[in-house]
């Protein structure tokens, strides 16, 4: 098998890192510059192509892409209409709803082939969770969404992707409720008036409350951008709860204020990375079922519900 890596940047070469070690077959990668050429290479890329090249779509059974925010969907656009090879694509891939639909109107067939990188659903904590809630009843969950956004450099970043940064950031976490709660429908929203940060007008505190499909069982939000906070998780079952913080641990608790450690094994590599990419060169029964188009327009949607947007930017 040969794999196209579209990106030579940070994630990029830790998409190298993962394609190497899960040893499926060869990677080339194609860039907009030489910039990081030398540092593909060192990490397993084969070939080193840039858009000016003449590029062998023919030989590549998989394509990934990791570019920049902004220049996902016209790099998306570009590679559906040159290979019916399947594709992986870091998040968000679309910043709003209008933009997501507009290219699957203009590509219909990305339908089937075409799936985001919600990495955090592979976490082995966020699968040991899912199995919990498969063989308890769900009595109450939480959810921290707040971004350490004080750690944010803005001038990385263009207007458009800061003004949205709940879908650009935090909808990884999204995917992450959307899996564990396929039933999800926010209920009530909140938000605080006012911004203390000029590039995201829309605001910087936000809570509200889910159902998740069952009787009377509700799942809290909040995303606190000013103070203290982290994204985690915590669910509580009849007979006990469990923590998820940070997010790729996992407590749980029983006897009130009990906890047991659940041995969560140390990733080699970017947390999710191995099993998203190991699936994606597979099956890709994970993909297809929770990282499809469809699934990413549910967690735009929800996105631009809890954050205040418009979703009619195309």
């Amino acid at each position: 098998m040969r794999t196209l890596l579209v990106g030579a940047g940070k994630t990029g070469v830790e998409y190298l890192r993962v394609l190497q070690g899960v040893d499926m077959g060869e990677v080339d990668v194609l860039a907009s510059s030489q910039r990081n050429k030398d540092a593909c290479h060192r990490n397993g890329a084969g070939r080193f192509l840039t858009w000016e090249s003449k590029i062998p779509w023919a030989d590549f059974e998989r394509i990934i892409v990791c570019v920049p925010i902004e220049k996902t969907p016209e790099i998306l656009n570009a590679i559906v209409q040159r290979t019916e090879a399947p594709i992986l694509f870091e998040k968000p891939g679309f910043l709003s709803k209008g933009q997501l639909l507009n290219f699957v109107e203009r590509h219909p067939e990305a339908r089937s082939r075409a799936y985001v990188a919600f990495n955090r659903i592979f976490f082995q904590s966020i699968q040991a969770t899912k199995d919990l809630i498969s063989k308890s009843d769900v009595v109450a969950a939480q959810s921290d969404m707040t971004e350490w956004v004080r750690n944010l450099d803005v001038r990385s970043y263009s207007p458009f992707v800061l003004a949205r940064w709940g879908i650009s950031n935090s909808i990884h976490m999204i995917s992450v409720m959307f899996y564990l709660f396929p039933e999800l429908k926010l209920e009530r929203r909140h938000r605080i008036a006012g911004s203390k940060y000029s590039w995201h007008p829309s605001g910087d505190t936000f809570s509200g409350v889910c159902s998740i499909g069952q009787s009377e069982v509700f799942l809290q939000y909040r995303a606190k951008w000013i103070g203290a906070g982290r994204y985690s998780l915590n669910i509580d079952f009849r007979e006990f709860s469990v923590r998820l913080w940070p997010l790729d641990t996992l407590v749980k608790i029983t006897e009130y204020t009990k906890e047991e450690q659940y041995p969560i094994p140390v990733d080699a590599y970017k947390p999710g990375f191995y099993h998203m990419v190991e699936d994606f060169l597979g099956t890709r029964s994970m993909l297809k079922a929770y990282c499809n188009l469809g699934c990413l327009e549910k967690c735009i949607q929800m996105a631009e519900d809890m954050f205040f947007y418009d979703s009619e930017y195309s």
